[in-house]
């Protein structure tokens, strides 16, 4: 079968005005589905009573729009301020541009600014079908279809030239070989060879590159194989397209970041900061007046439960010349997977760490995240009196049908790639933002007010401890409660008996039996530290130093069911060369059980002859302290940890000095909906009564609770509960079944032994 196919391309200009009568074709079309439709985005309500209310209330900030030379009806482009993207949530969702109180539809673009693709639809003057192999069964088939295509009239030498395979949306998946070459007429070499595809789970590849031009037409071979019931050929379409950069370099952003010096005392350089929510940053950037340089960087990302993930790692480079002009040296690329969008608009917290090897810190360093401006383009209105409305944290992200064209997997070839164009075209008018302000109209009410509703009262005097805290106003009604290793060590591992009761000035007062709850959540936090007070050391006949590690008096001793899990142990030595064979036990209840034994060597002869080092560090796993079982076969819930005793074997070598010990663990903090105001933390039970582990709505909100960033507040330091009730013999007996048992049996004992004498006497 052949076939030809006559199509004139049109010139630039009427190629770029048929792209933008399409795009408002698409805008006014989005503008007239989302009022018709169902509701789109959170501005378009799902009730006729939210309908009548203002969206432009749910916006914090808002800032007047203006566009010069801008017609009713043009395309422009608005890149976003530093101040926007600050303000906003991760994914711009709590973004909108109004005219009045009408929202107008947007394309947000990230990362096409700095390129243009044009395109010119191929010309095709031939076209070829043939097939090879069994004509019937379900035995496959060799498809072959052959073209010949012009070469587009706009070819340039420069930039990177592909061609679109355009196949019908409808045909669920396909493959072909790809083969390509120039030729004068319908025969031609194959000069490159590829593959186009389409998956029925939607992925597709569609583009192959051209080889270097070398005459005046293309010709195009698909070959592939189809079973007997799909023997209809791919007819595609064919798009000739160039990616051009554009020379309006000033789109990258160079944000200053505030360091931090890391506290902990390394050998390398480290520096920790945080980057707002809508930086997705896709470099670092650094500065600094050493001139000569050459360091490696190591970027890692701190969770909000202290867990880290490697960003990035790079060289930073640079040799004092005075001509020298090495800025692309100093810079470390993050991966494209740092910059995924995240449901939270919490800041994100890195951890850069710069190794100079023996070289002094850098001078002056500065550091600078660097990304590609965001934009978003939409049709200029009539009035010519629109404002950009951000930050609030309110809004849902919006589904305009013209970002949804954008995607052409879903959509006819026509109109998204006219969408995709205007996606990449980087001349469209600006837009410029004026001066920004607070929105008169923003509905401050807290983001969680509907959550903020006190609870069941319940008995105070049920609990051992209290504590209080002052909550200042905060917009989302969420609060971030540092649970530090104080009152960890008084709260069960379950959190049972930990509350967050309504203070005074909410109508509980100190001495009344009852109070309202608050809800609360429990949440992974930064690992804790917990420095032990070191005993001296006890040297013995057998050459071995006894050092005694104890808790802190604020501490007293670590519950085995409590929530102050010690995880490490970090002993640092006098010494700075250190081998010697060593065994730590862990104290509970006066009794000694050994957690490990076995030789430890910390540092290396050679780097300590070349150093100044005077001490060395070990580190020690202690996460199975809680975890063994004690004579009667269950876990030792009632057993309690006073400390640690270290025993090293130091043979003819001087006693062993141990200059400190360090405990840290896996950090907790409850994450608290409360009103502002006074509010009672009460926690450790006194037996008097047994608790649950609450249960509140807030739970079934988790995601969206984790998802604000909160305020952060810390419990006053623990008292004891005057109110507190003791538990009774009977309860205290009851509490403890072994001790029970043990009475019991004591008794029965008796008892046995008196019959036992009475019978003797009166024999």
């Amino acid at each position: 079968m052949s076939h030809g196919r006559d199509i004139r391309p049109a010139s630039a200009g009427s190629a770029a005005a048929a792209i933008r009568a399409v795009a408002r074709l698409l805008l006014w079309v989005g503008l007239g589905a989302t009022a018709a439709s169902s509701p789109p985005l959170i501005a378009q309500s799902e009730t006729t009573a939210d309908r009548q209310a203002d969206p432009r209330t749910l916006f914090a900030h808002r800032a007047p729009l203006s566009a010069a030379g801008a017609d009713a009806g043009d395309l422009v482009r608005l890149p976003l301020a530093t101040e926007v993207l600050r303000a906003c949530r991760a994914d711009l969702s709590d973004l909108r541009v109004f005219d009045g109180s009408r929202a107008l539809p947007f394309v947000l673009r990230r990362s096409t600014e700095a390129i243009r693709v044009l395109r010119e639809p191929a010309v095709v003057r031939s076209a070829t079908r043939s097939s090879a192999g069994p004509a019937t069964g379900a035995a496959p088939q060799t498809q072959t279809e052959s073209y010949t295509l012009d070469a587009p009239s706009a070819w340039s030498e420069s930039g990177e030239w592909t061609l679109r395979v355009a196949v019908d949306p409808s045909r669920a998946s396909f493959a072909r070989d790809v083969e390509l070459g120039w030729g004068d007429g319908t025969d031609f070499e194959v000069q490159q060879r590829s593959t186009i595809f389409r998956l029925g789970s939607g992925v597709e590849l569609d583009e192959v590159a051209l080889p270097p031009r070398s005459g005046p037409h293309l010709g195009v071979r698909l070959v592939g194989q189809d079973s007997a019931q799909t023997l209809d050929p791919l007819e595609p379409d064919f798009v000739f397209q160039r990616t051009e950069r554009t020379d309006e370099g000033a789109r990258t952003l160079d944000l200053a970041l505030d360091l931090e010096p890391h506290p902990e005392d390394r050998e390398e350089f480290v520096v920790e900061t945080q980057l707002a929510a809508g930086v997705l940053a896709e470099a670092l950037r650094f500065e600094t007046t050493t001139r000569t340089l050459r360091r490696r960087v190591t970027v890692t990302e701190i969770g909000a439960d202290g867990s880290e993930q490697l960003l990035g790692q790079g060289w930073i480079q640079r040799v004092g010349t005075r001509d020298s002009s090495d800025s692309a040296s100093m810079t470390v690329a993050l991966p494209a997977a740092s910059r995924q969008v995240s449901p939270s608009d919490g800041s994100r917290r890195l951890r850069i760490a710069i190794d100079g090897g023996d070289s002094p810190p850098l001078e002056d360093l500065e550091i600078f995240a660097q990304m590609t401006r965001p934009e978003i383009v939409f049709e200029w209105p009539a009035a010519a009196a629109p404002h950009l409305y951000f930050g609030g944290g309110r809004a849902r992200p919006p589904r305009f049908d013209l970002q949804q064209a954008a995607d052409r997997r879903h959509f006819p070839r026509e109109s998204s790639d006219a969408t995709w164009s205007l996606l990449t075209d980087a001349r469209l008018d600006k837009a410029t933002l004026g001066e920004i302000e607070a929105n008169p109209a923003f509905d401050d009410r807290p983001l969680l007010a509907f959550l903020q509703r006190p609870g069941r009262r319940i008995a105070v005097d049920g609990f051992r401890w209290t504590s209080d805290l002052e909550l200042p106003a905060e917009n989302s009604g969420l609060y971030r409660v540092a649970l530090g290793p104080e009152p960890l060590s008084r709260i069960g591992s379950d959190f049972a008996d930990l509350r967050f009761v309504v203070g005074a000035r909410g109508g509980a007062a100190p001495g009344d039996e009852e109070a309202a709850q608050w809800p609360y959540l429990v949440a992974p936090a930064d690992d804790w530290s917990l420095d032990l007070e070191v005993g001296g050391s006890e040297a013995s006949a057998e050459r071995t130093s006894r050092i005694e590690l104890r808790l802190p008096e604020s501490i007293g001793s670590l519950r085995v069911d409590g929530a102050l899990r010690p995880r490490t142990l970090e002993l640092t030595f006098g010494q700075p060369f250190f081998d010697r064979q060593l065994r730590l036990h862990v104290v509970a209840d006066d009794e000694r059980t050994q957690l490990f034994e076995g030789r430890v060597t910390t540092g290396r002869a050679r780097d300590v002859f070349f150093s100044r080092r005077t001490t060395s560090r070990a580190t020690f796993d202690v996460s199975s302290w809680a975890d063994r079982e004690d004579s009667y076969g269950s876990a030792r819930a009632s057993h309690e940890v006073t400390g640690f005793v270290v025993e090293i074997d130091d043979g003819d070598d001087a006693p062993s000095e141990l200059r400190s010990a360090r405990l840290a663990g896996p950090g907790r903090q409850a994450l608290l909906v409360a009103e502002p105001g006074p509010v009672r933390a009460i926690f450790g039970a006194t037996g008097a009564e047994n608790f649950e582990a609450p249960t509140y709505e807030l739970q079934r909100a988790r995601d969206l609770v984790q998802s604000l960033r909160g305020l952060e507040v810390e419990l006053d330091p623990p008292a004891a509960n005057t109110e507190a009730r003791r538990p009774g013999l009977l309860q205290q007996l009851a509490g403890d079944w072994q001790s029970l048992l043990l009475w019991t049996a004591i008794l029965l004992s008796v008892l046995a032994l008196g019959w036992i004498t009475l019978r003797s006497v009166r024999a």
